[in-house]
């Protein structure tokens, strides 16, 4: 009976040692959330406080309940729509309409449009920023920052940039940090003078597109559609210490750090899963396969749960199909 026990026992550590050296579960698409009607999409956003995720679609932000995986609200006649900013300590949100260079203001209980607000051409990106509660356009076509005062909703002022904004991220302490997508660099701007702080060059034809921040060791992860790269820079000193290869058309890079992860949703159809071994190591651990035009990505930091937009793709007819539109819902 003893041996028979010390060979169970001999059996179950060895099964719990080769558990603990195969790593942690890849991640997978665990369903997809059907969103009615047709058009393109673009930026997404998560909201932790109501489970609701915005997503841009066509010519409207559809309002998502991720508890019933029911559409809850839309916001209507946004053309061009790229991006949702959420202000919630103002009750608002605010939309980017490329194709009127406007925001659109709307109540973020009832989704009710409330106001209008010019900017500079196509704006695309969108931010808001609680530190300094200001709202942060950016203008592809203009090469400038529309920045908008949350509360009031006037224009506080414009801020000129040496190329086309792409995508932008803040740290909460004052200061913003934006892809210049032409020129391949990561400009540094001070939220609170609208001063421009610095210039990080990240390589000749790496086309930065999405950007996530790892504020606890000051460093940005750059996802960069030229190259097909994540470029991982130091933000005070501007260098780059990392180049990992990803997926093609990459539009969007989402970084979880309890998990010390870094994810790239690329329009091929793939999320590059990336972990961040060390502040200056970094391992590509999994290609997770997607669906083609799963370009954006948002997440949730509690549930560890990646939120992609796409649709399913005619390869005959060369388009996408009508009324496919759907949320991919990723995790391990």
């Amino acid at each position: 009976m003893k041996i028979y026990s010390f060979i169970v026992g001999f059996f179950l550590l060895l099964t719990i040692g080769l558990s603990a050296q195969e790593g942690p579960k890849e991640f997978s698409v665990q369903k997809s959330i059907a969103v009615s009607g047709n058009g393109s999409w673009d930026y997404l956003t998560f909201d932790n406080v109501t489970q609701r995720i915005f997503v841009s679609h066509g010519t409207c932000v559809q309002v998502i309940d991720l508890k019933t995986g029911k559409q809850v609200g839309v916001i209507n006649n946004t053309p061009g729509v790229h991006g949702i900013a959420l202000a919630r300590e103002f009750g608002k949100g605010f939309i980017s309409a490329g194709k009127i260079d406007s925001v659109i203001v709307f109540d973020l209980k009832t989704y009710q449009v409330t106001g209008k607000i010019p900017t500079g051409k196509n704006p695309d990106a969108i931010l808001y920023d609680m530190f300094t509660q200001r709202v942060f356009v950016f203008n592809a076509k203009g090469n400038s920052i529309t920045v908008i005062g949350a509360d009031s909703c006037h224009v506080d002022s414009t801020v000129l940039l040496r190329g086309n904004p792409e995508f932008a991220v803040t740290d909460l302490s004052g200061t913003i940090y934006v892809n210049i997508e032409n020129l391949g660099m990561v400009t540094r701007m001070d939220a609170k003078t609208l001063k421009i702080r610095g210039i990080f060059p990240l390589g000749t034809g790496t086309e930065p597109t999405g950007m996530a921040l790892d504020k606890g060791n000051d460093i940005l992860f750059c996802g960069c559609s030229g190259t097909n790269e994540m470029v991982a820079i130091n933000v005070n000193s501007g260098e780059v210490i990392a180049r990992v290869p990803i997926g093609v058309h990459c539009d969007g890079v989402f970084f979880m750090p309890a998990q010390n992860e870094i994810y790239t949703s690329n329009g091929e159809g793939s999320v590059t899963v990336i972990r961040q071994e060390s502040p200056v190591k970094y391992t590509k651990i999994q290609t997770l396969i997607t669906k083609r035009g799963a370009r954006t990505i948002t997440g949730d930091y509690a549930s560890r749960t990646l939120y992609i937009p796409t649709a399913e793709y005619d390869d005959v007819k060369k388009e996408y199909k009508p009324g496919s539109f759907q949320l991919l819902v990723i995790s391990r």
